[in-house]
């Protein structure tokens, strides 16, 4: 059967982009990876179909023709290094929602997921496997490095720049010509009004270091 979507990780968030996923009506059939679910287990959108420790076999026995990783803030790390492993070895697909409006001139890369009614304006440029919650705007010029998580509300004005690993916490809001460095995460209802250079938890208005480490919901 050509056409399948492999998603890694068939919890909460495997289960939101299959449902999704299925709506699109792109993929004649769905299939998750997880080590913590039994092979053959059925759940709500679709069989488990093994572990991460399958996925290569099943890419290489032309099983799956692509993959997206269903993997939440919590592990972006382990994102990183899933995408890493195979994304020369099958395609990554962007899934867009049908409500959401990804301008012409935005540059995408590959493995994104966009959920209802987010916005990406002129001349963006959104790297590698994002996951974009719902109500995301992005006003034009932004620029995204790899493997970012945006929570739901996120807003950025223009010419916003992020590295990659970074959480964005619900309703998030990023001024104009800011800059953030790798592996940066905020806490809910942040205003980044200066570059964040250090890695870290930042919250408040404005938003301030808490903490050096990224081990804080």
């Amino acid at each position: 059967m050509n056409n399948v979507l492999g998603i890694i990780g068939a919890g909460v968030l495997g289960q939101h982009i299959a449902h999704y996923a299925i709506l699109s009506k792109e993929f004649a059939r769905i299939v998750f990876f997880d080590d913590t679910f039994e092979k053959g287990a059925i759940t709500n959108h679709g069989i488990v179909v093994g572990s991460l420790n399958d996925v290569r076999q099943q890419i290489e026995s032309n099983l799956i023709q692509n993959l997206v990783i269903g993997i939440g803030y919590n592990h972006l790390e382990r994102r990183e290094s899933i995408f890493n492993e195979y994304q020369s070895l099958i395609n990554f697909p962007n899934l867009i929602h049908n409500t959401c409006y990804i301008d012409c001139t935005v540059l995408l890369g590959h493995g994104n997921i966009f959920l209802p009614g987010c916005i990406i304006d002129m001349g963006s440029v959104v790297g590698n496997n994002n996951f974009f919650n719902p109500g995301v705007i992005l006003a034009h010029d932004n620029s995204l490095g790899n493997h970012n998580f945006f929570a739901p509300g996120v807003r950025f004005s223009g010419f916003v720049k992020t590295g990659s690993k970074c959480f964005l916490g619900t309703g998030t809001v990023a001024v104009d010509n800011i800059e953030i460095t790798d592996d940066v995460k905020t806490g809910a209802g942040s205003l980044i009004n200066k570059n964040l250079n250090v890695a870290g938890l930042y919250y408040g208005v404005p938003a301030k270091i808490f903490s050096g480490h990224n081990d804080v919901k």
